[in-house]
């Protein structure tokens, strides 16, 4: 329920009782129209991003596949070329074959992690509410710590990198991401919140009207209580039905 189409709903059913206000309701229709317009266009550009991110989501995720299974091919060359005599050429090149292909692997690893995290960061910015700074907040620690990591990682020569440098690196790549659930949780507090403004917006054109709308509110308020302890999935389940039953009045009225 976007703010524009919850306030000029409102407009629409606002008495008329002179001709000053037939320009003002016209005034009014036409500003929900321009307002519909760019809530259109708005919509069109977010579905091609999400477009242009799934198609460069999907590339990083198949370079990050095939650098992994070039990692996992190279341990078996390694313990075959290595078998009976580790100081041998055969070995030493086979090592340093399979630590090049270790280095590109955590290269995709560290493109693939900042990739989604940006398009967190997107979605975080475009919400409202009080979950939305701590969100950001959480994710730019990530994203800094990120590209540390990935200008670190992209300095290191696949010549000369050791089995050594690889398995620190891997394990910080799995400190830094470890945040994840973190931020997830304060994302999906910030689009609760923005969510519950919403339906917040819509109870008021409701009332506007004379609607008894105290249900969708207690809704609201369950849902709240069960965000501030911390069950997610439950505030969600009473948003819904805050939703469904605040679409409910207002079609039926």
């Amino acid at each position: 329920f976007a703010q524009d189409t919850v306030d000029n709903s409102a407009n629409t059913f606002a008495p008329v009782d002179s001709d000053d206000s037939r320009g003002e309701v016209r005034t009014t229709a036409r500003d929900r129209v321009g307002n519909m317009r760019d809530a259109r266009e708005r919509a069109n550009d977010m579905r091609e991003r999400n477009r242009e991110f799934k198609q460069m989501h999907t590339e990083k995720k198949q370079r990050l596949t095939e650098t992994r299974d070039k990692v996992r091919a190279h341990k078996d060359n390694v313990r075959t070329a290595c078998e009976g005599d580790e100081s041998s050429e055969t070995c030493t090149v086979a090592k340093k074959e399979a630590n090049g292909d270790g280095l590109e692997h955590l290269q995709a690893i560290a493109d693939n992690m900042e990739s989604l995290a940006e398009r967190v960061q997107g979605r975080i910015e475009s919400f409202e509410g009080e979950g939305k700074e701590e969100a950001l907040a959480k994710l730019n620690e990530v994203l800094d710590q990120l590209s540390d990591f990935t200008s670190r990682v992209g300095g290191l020569d696949a010549e000369t990198v050791t089995k050594e440098d690889l398995e620190a690196l891997a394990q910080e790549a799995r400190d830094i991401w470890k945040d994840k659930p973190k931020f997830g949780r304060a994302l999906q507090h910030a689009g609760m919140e923005q969510v519950g403004n919403k339906i917040q917006r819509l109870v008021n054109a409701l009332e506007s009207k004379g609607i008894d709308a105290s249900g969708v509110e207690s809704l609201l308020e369950e849902a709240q209580d069960l965000r501030e302890a911390g069950d997610l999935q439950g505030a969600k389940v009473k948003l819904k039905e805050a939703v469904a039953l605040a679409s409910q009045l207002w079609n039926d009225n």
